[in-house]
Protein backbone atom coordinates (compact mmCIF):
# COMPACT_ATOMS: atom_id res chain seq x y z
CA UNK A 1 0.00 0.00 0.00
CA UNK A 2 2.86 2.33 0.91
CA UNK A 3 4.66 1.59 -2.37
CA UNK A 4 1.54 2.47 -4.38
CA UNK A 5 1.22 5.78 -2.52
CA UNK A 6 4.89 6.62 -3.18
CA UNK A 7 4.50 5.77 -6.88
CA UNK A 8 1.50 8.06 -7.33
CA UNK A 9 3.17 10.78 -5.31
CA UNK A 10 6.17 10.60 -7.62
CA UNK A 11 3.92 10.77 -10.70
CA UNK A 12 2.10 13.78 -9.27
CA UNK A 13 5.36 15.60 -8.54
CA UNK A 14 6.69 14.79 -12.00
CA UNK A 15 3.57 16.17 -13.66
CA UNK A 16 3.47 19.22 -11.38
CA UNK A 17 7.09 20.15 -12.03
CA UNK A 18 6.78 19.56 -15.76
CA UNK A 19 3.66 21.64 -16.32
CA UNK A 20 3.40 24.14 -13.46
CA UNK A 21 6.77 25.24 -12.11
CA UNK A 22 8.96 25.58 -15.17
CA UNK A 23 7.30 27.58 -17.89
CA UNK A 24 8.69 29.55 -20.82
CA UNK A 25 7.37 31.22 -23.90
CA UNK A 26 8.78 29.49 -26.96
CA UNK A 27 9.97 31.50 -29.97
CA UNK A 28 7.64 29.51 -32.18
CA UNK A 29 5.01 28.24 -29.79
CA UNK A 30 2.69 25.40 -30.79
CA UNK A 31 -0.92 26.40 -31.39
CA UNK A 32 -3.70 25.16 -29.11
CA UNK A 33 -7.01 25.74 -30.86
CA UNK A 34 -10.55 24.56 -31.52
CA UNK A 35 -11.46 22.60 -34.64
CA UNK A 36 -13.72 25.49 -35.72
CA UNK A 37 -13.24 29.23 -35.49
CA UNK A 38 -16.99 29.88 -35.50
CA UNK A 39 -19.84 27.60 -34.50
CA UNK A 40 -23.55 28.07 -35.29
CA UNK A 41 -26.16 26.24 -33.21
CA UNK A 42 -29.83 26.19 -32.40
CA UNK A 43 -31.06 25.70 -28.80
CA UNK A 44 -30.92 22.11 -27.51
CA UNK A 45 -28.76 21.01 -30.45
CA UNK A 46 -25.52 19.20 -29.56
CA UNK A 47 -22.43 19.77 -31.68
CA UNK A 48 -19.02 18.06 -31.40
CA UNK A 49 -15.98 20.33 -31.21
CA UNK A 50 -12.36 19.26 -30.76
CA UNK A 51 -9.45 21.03 -29.15
CA UNK A 52 -6.28 20.19 -31.01
CA UNK A 53 -2.64 21.17 -31.03
CA UNK A 54 -0.54 22.09 -34.05
CA UNK A 55 3.19 21.91 -34.65
CA UNK A 56 4.42 20.54 -31.33
CA UNK A 57 7.63 18.62 -30.71
CA UNK A 58 8.11 16.04 -27.93
CA UNK A 59 4.73 16.61 -26.27
CA UNK A 60 4.45 14.68 -23.00
CA UNK A 61 1.70 16.36 -21.02
CA UNK A 62 -0.83 19.17 -20.99
CA UNK A 63 -2.71 21.47 -18.66
CA UNK A 64 -5.87 22.61 -20.46
CA UNK A 65 -8.38 25.00 -18.87
CA UNK A 66 -11.58 25.87 -20.74
CA UNK A 67 -14.05 28.63 -19.84
CA UNK A 68 -17.59 29.27 -21.10
CA UNK A 69 -20.76 31.08 -20.04
CA UNK A 70 -23.01 28.52 -18.30
CA UNK A 71 -26.08 30.72 -18.89
CA UNK A 72 -25.86 30.04 -22.62
CA UNK A 73 -24.16 26.68 -23.18
CA UNK A 74 -23.15 23.48 -21.45
CA UNK A 75 -20.66 20.72 -22.16
CA UNK A 76 -22.02 17.18 -22.34
CA UNK A 77 -20.59 14.35 -20.24
CA UNK A 78 -18.47 11.93 -22.27
CA UNK A 79 -18.71 9.19 -19.64
CA UNK A 80 -22.12 9.01 -17.89
CA UNK A 81 -20.99 5.98 -15.87
CA UNK A 82 -18.91 8.18 -13.54
CA UNK A 83 -20.21 10.65 -10.96
CA UNK A 84 -18.27 13.59 -12.35
CA UNK A 85 -18.68 15.10 -15.83
CA UNK A 86 -15.74 13.97 -17.96
CA UNK A 87 -14.02 15.28 -21.07
CA UNK A 88 -13.33 12.74 -23.80
CA UNK A 89 -9.58 12.33 -24.38
CA UNK A 90 -8.31 12.91 -27.89
CA UNK A 91 -5.95 10.76 -29.92
CA UNK A 92 -2.78 12.89 -29.59
CA UNK A 93 -1.84 11.53 -26.16
CA UNK A 94 -2.84 7.94 -25.46
CA UNK A 95 -5.10 7.95 -22.35
CA UNK A 96 -4.20 4.31 -21.66
CA UNK A 97 -0.57 5.32 -21.22
CA UNK A 98 -1.27 8.43 -19.18
CA UNK A 99 -1.84 9.68 -15.66
CA UNK A 100 -4.71 12.18 -15.14
CA UNK A 101 -4.47 14.93 -12.58
CA UNK A 102 -7.76 16.55 -13.65
CA UNK A 103 -10.52 15.64 -16.09
CA UNK A 104 -13.76 17.38 -15.16
CA UNK A 105 -16.45 19.72 -16.49
CA UNK A 106 -18.30 22.11 -14.17
CA UNK A 107 -21.44 23.33 -15.93
CA UNK A 108 -22.42 25.46 -12.95
CA UNK A 109 -19.24 27.53 -13.02
CA UNK A 110 -18.62 27.28 -16.76
CA UNK A 111 -15.21 25.64 -16.52
CA UNK A 112 -13.47 22.48 -17.63
CA UNK A 113 -10.02 21.19 -16.71
CA UNK A 114 -7.94 18.53 -18.40
CA UNK A 115 -4.45 17.93 -16.97
CA UNK A 116 -2.56 14.77 -17.80
CA UNK A 117 0.84 13.32 -18.65
CA UNK A 118 2.17 10.31 -20.46
CA UNK A 119 3.90 7.75 -18.27
CA UNK A 120 7.28 6.16 -18.77
CA UNK A 121 8.08 4.25 -21.00
CA UNK A 122 5.62 5.97 -23.38
CA UNK A 123 7.54 8.06 -25.92
CA UNK A 124 6.84 11.77 -26.48
CA UNK A 125 4.60 12.75 -29.38
CA UNK A 126 5.28 15.28 -32.15
CA UNK A 127 3.18 16.84 -34.88
CA UNK A 128 -0.48 17.83 -34.70
CA UNK A 129 -3.52 16.08 -33.27
CA UNK A 130 -6.63 16.14 -31.11
CA UNK A 131 -6.16 16.79 -27.39
CA UNK A 132 -9.81 16.51 -26.28
CA UNK A 133 -13.23 16.12 -27.86
CA UNK A 134 -16.10 18.23 -26.54
CA UNK A 135 -19.85 18.14 -27.14
CA UNK A 136 -21.39 21.60 -26.92
CA UNK A 137 -25.10 22.07 -26.23
CA UNK A 138 -26.77 25.47 -26.58
CA UNK A 139 -29.33 26.52 -23.98
CA UNK A 140 -30.70 29.76 -25.41
CA UNK A 141 -30.29 32.30 -28.19
CA UNK A 142 -27.03 34.20 -27.78
CA UNK A 143 -23.63 35.16 -29.08
CA UNK A 144 -20.88 33.87 -26.85
CA UNK A 145 -17.51 32.12 -26.91
CA UNK A 146 -15.52 29.24 -25.46
CA UNK A 147 -12.03 30.22 -24.38
CA UNK A 148 -8.81 28.46 -23.45
CA UNK A 149 -7.05 30.12 -20.50
CA UNK A 150 -4.01 29.48 -18.30
CA UNK A 151 -3.00 26.44 -20.31
CA UNK A 152 0.45 24.92 -20.75
CA UNK A 153 2.00 22.02 -22.60
CA UNK A 154 4.69 19.79 -21.16
CA UNK A 155 7.69 19.03 -23.34
CA UNK A 156 9.70 15.88 -22.67
CA UNK A 157 12.97 16.65 -20.91
CA UNK A 158 12.45 20.42 -21.14
CA UNK A 159 10.51 23.27 -19.59
CA UNK A 160 6.81 23.55 -20.33
CA UNK A 161 5.56 25.95 -23.01
CA UNK A 162 2.80 28.53 -23.15
CA UNK A 163 1.10 27.75 -26.49
CA UNK A 164 -0.52 30.21 -28.84
CA UNK A 165 -4.29 30.14 -28.17
CA UNK A 166 -7.17 30.42 -30.63
CA UNK A 167 -10.68 30.49 -29.16
CA UNK A 168 -14.09 29.73 -30.72
CA UNK A 169 -17.08 32.05 -31.23
CA UNK A 170 -20.63 30.68 -30.93
CA UNK A 171 -23.85 32.00 -32.42
CA UNK A 172 -27.07 30.40 -31.18
CA UNK A 173 -30.27 31.17 -33.08
CA UNK A 174 -33.77 29.74 -33.23
CA UNK A 175 -33.70 29.93 -37.03
CA UNK A 176 -31.64 27.02 -38.43
CA UNK A 177 -31.32 28.74 -41.79
CA UNK A 178 -28.95 31.22 -40.19
CA UNK A 179 -26.20 28.66 -39.74
CA UNK A 180 -26.69 26.40 -42.78
CA UNK A 181 -25.30 23.03 -43.65
CA UNK A 182 -21.63 23.98 -43.81
CA UNK A 183 -21.95 25.51 -40.33
CA UNK A 184 -20.29 28.74 -41.41
CA UNK A 185 -23.22 31.15 -41.34
CA UNK A 186 -23.17 31.65 -45.11
CA UNK A 187 -25.27 30.05 -47.84
CA UNK A 188 -23.04 29.09 -50.75
CA UNK A 189 -22.21 26.23 -53.08
CA UNK A 190 -20.85 24.12 -50.23
CA UNK A 191 -24.35 23.93 -48.76
CA UNK A 192 -25.79 22.76 -52.10
CA UNK A 193 -23.14 20.06 -52.41
CA UNK A 194 -23.71 18.88 -48.84
CA UNK A 195 -27.48 18.79 -49.31
CA UNK A 196 -27.34 16.89 -52.60
CA UNK A 197 -24.74 14.40 -51.39
CA UNK A 198 -26.75 13.81 -48.23
CA UNK A 199 -29.89 13.07 -50.22
CA UNK A 200 -28.03 10.62 -52.44
CA UNK A 201 -26.56 8.81 -49.43
CA UNK A 202 -29.90 8.87 -47.59
CA UNK A 203 -28.23 10.14 -44.42
CA UNK A 204 -29.34 12.67 -41.86
CA UNK A 205 -28.02 15.95 -40.51
CA UNK A 206 -29.26 18.42 -37.91
CA UNK A 207 -30.35 21.05 -40.39
CA UNK A 208 -34.05 21.76 -39.98
CA UNK A 209 -36.83 20.85 -37.58
CA UNK A 210 -37.21 17.32 -38.90
CA UNK A 211 -33.42 16.71 -38.89
CA UNK A 212 -33.60 15.41 -42.46
CA UNK A 213 -32.04 16.85 -45.58
CA UNK A 214 -34.64 16.87 -48.36
CA UNK A 215 -34.88 18.16 -51.91
CA UNK A 216 -36.93 21.04 -50.50
CA UNK A 217 -33.92 22.11 -48.46
CA UNK A 218 -31.73 22.04 -51.56
CA UNK A 219 -34.25 24.08 -53.54
CA UNK A 220 -34.42 26.62 -50.72
CA UNK A 221 -30.63 26.96 -50.72
CA UNK A 222 -30.55 27.43 -54.51
CA UNK A 223 -33.28 30.08 -54.31
CA UNK A 224 -31.40 31.85 -51.54
CA UNK A 225 -28.25 31.85 -53.63
CA UNK A 226 -30.06 33.34 -56.65
CA UNK A 227 -31.60 36.09 -54.47
CA UNK A 228 -28.21 36.94 -52.98
CA UNK A 229 -26.77 37.34 -56.45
Amino acid sequence: MKSIFIRYLFIFLQLYLMITNYTVFADTAPILMFSKKDLYLTPDIEEPVSVYIKNVNDLYGIELNINFDPKFIELIDSNPTTQKIDIKPGTMLDPKKSFFLCNQINNQQGTACYTMSLLNPAPPVSGSGIIVELIVKAKTICKTSITIQNSKIGIFGKKSIIPEIKDINLTVTDNPVEWYLANDGVIDLKDVIIALSTICKNTYLNYNTNNKISMADTIFILKKLSINK
